[in-house]
């Protein structure tokens, strides 16, 4: 089912407290006035679609907390400019910044190896990908949002 959030219009900003440990599948989809978001430090898992059609976010940085990063997670937030990945991501799901046509930057704090594919499997056991540089923000945002799209991202 979707979300307690699902296309709420009115919410404009949110504060994930710290009590929360998982951000859900669709929880915030389709919150189309959400312009700012702040995720509490004991989240370890961001949904499917969370944030998909989030158009007026422009900024978000995912806490050092957070491992995943949902399928579709922030997919059409068309007025997300820059996003900062927090060093204990593993895991990105595929089409996590698709048609994010204002994303100009994304930063990962651990730049050390980040590994894609496009295969399930692969990314679910963590081998078999490519191992791709993720220490330029603009190139980053480029294959997010364009070259990589469909692809599954994990570090080890």
């Amino acid at each position: 089912g979707f979300g307690a959030f699902y296309g709420c219009s009115s919410l404009t900003s949110v504060v994930i407290p710290d009590s929360v440990t998982n951000i859900g599948n669709y929880v915030f989809y389709y919150c189309d006035s959400l312009t700012s978001v702040v995720i509490g430090d004991s989240v370890t898992s961001i949904g499917s679609s969370a944030f998909e059609c989030c158009d007026s976010l422009t900024s978000i940085e995912i806490p050092d907390s957070v491992t995943s990063i949902g399928d579709w997670a922030f997919n059409l937030c068309d007025s997300l400019t820059s996003v900062v990945i927090g060093d204990g991501v593993t895991s990105i799901g595929d089409f996590a910044f698709h048609n994010c046509d204002s994303l100009t930057s994304i930063t990962f704090k651990d730049t050390s190896t980040w590994y894609l594919t496009t295969d399930y499997t692969d990314w679910k056991n963590q081998t078999g990908g490519t191992e791709t540089s993720v220490t330029s923000p603009s190139n980053n945002a480029t294959y997010f949002t364009d070259t990589y799209d469909t692809y599954y991202w994990y570090k080890l």
